[in-house]
């Protein structure tokens, strides 16, 4: 399957799971509007969104494999692997950080009347995804969480693959600790604990090359089972529903395909956008009564500024990124 095909499945996936989120937040969230979700059985709907997240996991560990595949990548290609992945995650996270601070320093001094101080501390502590490492530091936006473990799979990924793609023991040892570590190991939301979903996609991948199926979907299901029993039901559903349409969906389907590109964007600056405009807005008599028309303006801006956000943030980091090769023609 040629890159552009599977580009064009991917982006309909990734713009799943940044609405997914978004749903998710905009109606359940401390600052969603509630109302939208007034009856448990809506609300119990709406809180599937939060397995967007989940499905990023699914759709990193199919994409990071599928490129480092082709592009045969190799160990010494580490420093480049992990160099392109911080040209192309860590300027439009940055972008969010200054948004998020600048907006807080508006809303203090402006409109409300308070001291708005600078943590340094807490600005560096999560611009590197340390924060769960101190007790007495808090994200700056909890979101920046699942961009850690993002992360961490990154770091090890580039250390892995090589041998993950050569030797299948080693793809069974890896899954089956990092599986282990994260159901028995007293830490708290980390790669491994989320090595389902990842290890999910890396082998729809190798499925997807139609080589060796028994040998790839004995350790999927193997993968389904752990799920199973020791997640969460909807993790196990949304493994499934990922991984098929991972391996069914159409080749050339592009339905969300300008929403698919920018779903990092999405994803980022949602919250900032969406979440303060339903905060305030639905402080208005008119609006408090309209909770379907808040959600849809507070959709609406917030994929607009995303929009905004790729274009001159993303969008050049995407270019930064590609311009580091592993090998020269």
């Amino acid at each position: 399957m040629k890159t552009k095909t599977h580009i064009l499945k991917i982006e309909f996936l990734r713009a799943i799971a940044a609405f997914s989120v978004l749903i998710f937040h905009f109606t359940c969230s401390p600052y969603g509007n509630k109302t939208l979700a007034k009856t448990e059985g809506l609300r119990h709907f709406f809180e599937y969104g939060a397995q967007g997240v989940e499905l990023f996991y699914i759709i990193s560990g199919f994409v990071i494999s599928y490129a480092l595949s082709i592009q045969k990548y190799e160990f010494l290609h580490y420093p480049k692997f992990l160099l392109k992945r911080i040209f192309r995650i860590i300027p439009p996270y940055i972008f969010t950080i200054v948004c998020i601070l600048s907006f807080s320093f508006y809303l203090n001094h402006f409109l409300w009347g308070t001291p708005f101080n600078l943590d340094f501390k807490k600005i560096f502590i999560n611009l590197f995804y340390l924060a769960d490492l101190f007790p007495n530091v808090e994200w700056i936006n909890p979101i920046f969480a699942t961009l850690k473990v993002e992360f961490q799979f990154y770091v090890l990924i580039g250390l892995l693959f090589p041998f993950i793609h050569k030797y299948k023991w080693f793809l069974v040892l890896s899954l089956i600790t990092f599986i282990t570590i994260g159901l028995y190991a007293p830490i708290g939301d980390t790669v491994f604990r989320n090595s389902p979903f990842f290890f999910s996609g890396i082998l729809i991948f190798y499925i997807t090359k139609k080589e060796n199926l028994a040998f790839y979907y004995s350790l999927f299901v193997f993968v389904l089972c752990v799920l199973f029993i020791k997640y969460a039901l909807q993790d196990f559903v949304v493994v499934i529903l990922g991984s098929a349409l991972l391996l069914f969906l159409p080749a050339n389907f592009s339905v969300f395909k300008i929403s698919g590109k920018i779903s990092y964007s999405i994803y980022l600056t949602h919250g900032l956008v969406g979440g303060w405009f339903i905060y305030f807005i639905s402080q208005n008599s008119f609006f408090e009564g309209q909770p379907i028309l808040t959600f849809i303006l507070a959709f609406v801006f917030s994929w607009c500024f995303a929009w905004l956000a790729f274009q001159l943030i993303e969008k050049p980091s995407i270019k930064l990124s590609k311009m580091i090769k592993y090998r020269k023609k």
